[in-house]
């Protein structure tokens, strides 16, 4: 599937400038709603790198210092790598929070809720990670 990446300024080869990837809409316009930030290095004429990955330019257009290039490629290695990014943020501000709640636990009338609470925030962060690192067919990713 075919995504779009749009460059706010034009370079020569071996530059990398900063850009945004995003999916085609219903009528085939970038969906900017799906944008995710990237690097882009023009690798050629016919080619780009987006953040390390050689994407082959379908076609582009340039409007007002803007050029769209529409790419062979899909989002979702972006997506699912910003979301195991973004899980392993979230573990490690669950741990902070471990070990800011067990001293109060020692203290409070029913321990066990603080307990079972955090184990299972520990677990869906387990599965969200599993998720995005294994795809629907049971292959890592």
């Amino acid at each position: 599937m075919p995504a779009f990446v749009i460059v706010r300024q034009s370079g020569k080869r071996g530059d990398t400038v900063d850009a945004v990837l995003c999916d085609p809409g219903a009528l085939g316009y970038p969906d900017r709603k799906s944008s995710i930030p990237v690097k882009v290095e023009f690798v050629s004429e016919r080619a780009l790198s987006v953040d390390g990955e050689w994407r082959e330019i379908i076609s582009s257009t340039g409007i007002n210092g803007v050029t769209t290039f529409l790419v062979d490629g899909s989002t979702r290695g972006l997506r699912n790598r910003d979301r195991r990014a973004a899980l392993a943020r979230a573990s490690g501000f669950l741990q902070q929070l471990t070990s800011t709640l067990m001293p109060l636990r020692a203290e409070s009338a029913e321990p066990e809720l603080v307990a079972e609470s955090l184990q299972m925030l520990f677990d869906w962060i387990a599965r969200e990670r599993e998720r995005a690192t294994t795809g629907a067919d049971g292959v890592r990713r």
